[in-house]
């Protein structure tokens, strides 16, 4: 989106394999990117996400609470893991959560420039209680932290 809406020059993208800058691959080959400045090996990578050197964080979510905590990780008898996203979430200024509301079975168009939901999806994203805590937003609140979603 960013290079879309022509501000990517503005930004520096970063990813937790060690690409920085340029634009982020997405479907298979998530996790790569295009025409980046520099590759970091992953654990410098992570030094810089754990030492705070995210301005701001845009991440996704599986499910939010009503205090704002987010799973990102377990699904029923699924446990995915959590990968990267704590020392992110945890350590960047100020985070973005963005995402659906439902998931499973959603489907969505664009037409006439406008979003249309085609199909809602089975599993709403917005619970009373997550079944596991990855962002624990009291704690980020504590820590002086923003969080917007």
């Amino acid at each position: 989106m960013a290079s879309e809406e022509g501000i990517i020059g503005d930004i520096i993208l970063s990813n937790e394999q060690g690409f920085i800058g340029g634009a982020p691959v997405t479907g298979v080959d998530s996790g790569a990117a295009q025409n980046y400045d520099a590759i970091v090996d992953q654990p410098y990578q992570f030094d810089f996400y754990d030492g705070g050197g995210l301005d701001v964080a845009f991440l996704s979510f599986a499910e939010v609470d009503p205090s704002g905590n987010v799973n990102i990780s377990r699904f029923g008898d699924k446990i995915v893991g959590v990968g990267g996203f704590i020392n992110i979430s945890q350590n960047a200024r100020k985070v973005v959560f963005s995402g659906t509301f439902t998931s499973g079975g959603l489907q969505i168009a664009c037409r006439d420039n406008q979003l249309e939901i085609v199909q809602e999806g089975r599993h709403r994203k917005f619970v009373p209680a997550i079944e596991q805590i990855c962002y624990n937003a009291a704690f980020a609140a504590e820590e002086g932290r923003v969080a917007f979603s």
